[in-house]
């Protein structure tokens, strides 16, 4: 890390680090929190021997086959214990993330680091028997070695990420397509992808790997067949994601009024488009899903107050649109980093079940590869992430409500 790191910048990671585990030692207990009832189960199951799958997980086990391999070592499976190694590869996300950072931007690293860190979506999940922290570090981890050049190690870790979670196969040929674009552009000639391919060998053959365990496995699913949570219909994971994007970043929505104003101005058919897709909106902005009934889950409070009407209903679809043209007119440190919106779409579309963590990825690479342009405006952004993570988990571990 030495030359990316001066000690401002090391002084505030170690700090992270240091607070992180201040509040896990205070937060790791017996109890277990929704679906860590299902991980902990699936690591006790291979603790004991067993090879079966607990029918409610559908990826591949990995994750809590290390876990339960970990627990072997020690000889102790309890949960606190779990959770220790589960936050260790968590915690590393912070660090992954902020070299990501430098090596894109160097000023603004240290900011997007902090934002990252306590990003409220992501932010109760470092310290939870939950996958989804360590498979975003997966995917960094990716990112980091290809932004390095590292293309060879960039592939051999895509197996990892696409091992932790079968629907990363995206976010690796993501990667692989920034890696392209950044050497050749959007020119896609012979010549280019010959030099790609022998550049992301690895990549190629982790993306094979995939698909060959499709063929095999006679679906995306881990027992086969479709994955469960998806579907072809549903945008509410897409909407929901704008409304917090709004939600988490009101001092830049602000910023961005402005320009959105003149967008509409010089473009006035746009106001036509809002109208015209109005009637897709009221179709697609449902609650199918049976787990996004229950009010315990703060998500789930949030969709059932926006659908119960058609007055909150417009409300909702007002906020969305609002973000949609801010989320398009934001600066990027590059402008191939745009193909995060075709990306971000075609992996929110397919997931039936309105979750704001199928989002921690696509806001993650936001927050990373988003151009700071006012440095008053970002940090104030970050304290606001600060101050709301921490009144999430708090009313988390006090189970009052869970996001």
């Amino acid at each position: 890390m030495g030359k990316e790191m001066n000690f401002i910048s090391k002084i505030t990671i170690l700090f992270l680090i240091i607070f992180f585990s201040i509040i896990f030692s205070f937060a790791n207990s017996n109890y277990l929190y929704i679906d860590e009832i299902l991980h902990f189960d699936q690591i006790m199951r291979f603790a004991r021997g067993e090879t079966g799958i607990n029918p409610l997980i559908y990826m591949i086990p990995f994750y809590h086959l290390t876990l339960s391999l970990i627990g072997g070592i020690f000889s102790n499976y309890s949960i606190q214990f779990m959770r220790i190694f589960s936050f260790l590869l968590s915690i590393l996300t912070i660090p992954v993330f902020y070299l990501a950072a430098y090596s894109i931007n160097k000023n603004s690293a240290l900011l997007k680091t902090l934002q990252f860190s306590f990003l409220p979506i992501v932010f109760p999940f470092f310290f939870l028997l939950y996958t989804d922290v360590p498979s975003l570090f997966s995917v960094l981890l990716v990112l980091l070695l290809s932004l390095r050049k590292k293309y060879l190690i960039a592939g051999i870790a895509s197996i990892l990420a696409i091992l932790i979670r079968q629907n990363n196969i995206l976010w690796v040929i993501f990667v692989n397509t920034v890696i392209y674009l950044d050497k050749f552009g959007f020119m896609i000639k012979g010549e280019y992808l010959k030099k790609h391919i022998i550049k992301s060998l690895t990549f190629i053959v982790s993306i094979l790997i995939f698909f060959i365990f499709i063929f095999i496995n006679r679906g995306f699913g881990v027992r086969g067949g479709a994955w469960p949570l998806f579907s072809l219909i549903p945008l509410g994971n897409i909407y929901l994601f704008l409304f917090c994007l709004f939600l988490l970043t009101i001092p830049l929505q602000l910023v961005y009024l402005p320009g959105i104003i003149t967008t509409l101005r010089k473009k006035k058919y746009l106001f036509l488009l809002i109208i015209l897709y109005l009637p897709l909106y009221f179709m697609t902005f449902k609650i199918t899903h049976p787990w996004n009934r229950d009010p315990f889950f703060i998500r789930n409070t949030i969709l059932l107050f926006f659908t119960s009407g058609l007055g909150t209903k417009l409300i909702f679809y007002l906020i969305i649109i609002y973000s949609l043209f801010s989320f398009l007119i934001t600066k990027f440190e590059r402008n191939y980093w745009r193909v995060l919106y075709l990306f971000s779409f075609i992996f929110l579309w397919f997931t039936w079940l309105i979750e704001p963590r199928y989002f921690i990825v696509t806001m993650t690479l936001f927050i990373l590869v988003r151009k700071h342009e006012n440095r008053y405006i970002e940090s104030v952004i970050a304290g606001l992430f600060a101050v709301l993570s921490i009144t999430l988990f708090m009313g988390m571990i006090q189970k009052r409500f869970f996001l």
